[in-house]
This record gives structure tokens, sequence and C-alpha cells, in this order.
């Protein structure tokens, strides 16, 4: 995957630079035997935070991959949530997050962090 540096306005983003334990948790897929057979991903929150001084989007997104193992005969899904600030004047990727949905730390404490003025409006 080509590197663009964190540009937000791409078509390819580096994952490995943004979330580093996401992509190698995926790179270990295959040498466990295992293969990623669909993504769902859903927004969790979204608004706007202040980056120093400067009011930009902030986004938070969970992702289930769903999985299959031939080899074992099962299927199971991982969860994840990820975080980031979209700078789109610099074009920017700043201050990505990622979990596991079952981690400790949550996207609730990335967002409080950075001051996130929640635009979500839950049905």
């Amino acid at each position: 995957m080509p590197s663009n540096s964190g540009k937000a306005n791409t078509s390819s983003i580096n994952v490995e630079n943004l979330f580093p334990d996401f992509a190698k948790w995926n790179a270990g897929l295959l040498q466990d035997n295992w293969k990623a057979t669909d993504v769902i991903s859903e927004v969790q929150d979204y608004g706007t935070v202040n980056w120093k001084g400067r009011n930009l989007d902030g986004i938070v997104v969970k992702a289930t991959v769903k999985m299959a193992s031939g080899e074992r005969g099962q299927y199971k899904d991982e969860c994840f949530l990820f975080g980031a600030v979209l700078d789109k004047e610099f074009q920017m990727v700043r201050d990505p997050y990622e979990s596991k949905c079952s981690d400790s730390q949550t996207p609730a404490q990335w967002a409080l962090g950075h001051e996130l003025n929640s635009l979500w409006v839950a049905n």
C-alpha cells in the first residue's frame, strides 16, 4: 500500500502508520489460518474537536471483521474502534485512536481528551 503521510483526502490511507495494532492483527490472520470475509462498519460518534485552537472534524467508527477458518471449520468476529481528527485544511489525519472493542480504554476517553462536541443524534 503506498504511503501518503496520513493525508485525509486520498483513497488509500496508510493503515500501518495510522493504526499499527490493527495492521499487525490483520497481517497475522493468514498465519493463523483465518480469512476476513466481510467488514461491517458504523459511525459511533462524530462532531467537532478543538485541535490547537482550531475546530476540526472528529469521528469514532466501530468496525466488525467477520472471519472464517476452513481448517477449523469455524466463523468468528472481531470488533475494533477507530477514532481520528480530520484536518481538511492541511489534508491530514491527526491523532488516530485504535482499540479492540473489548479493551478497557474507551473511545469516550479519546473524545473527552479532544473536547469532542458530538453532533451524533441517536434514534
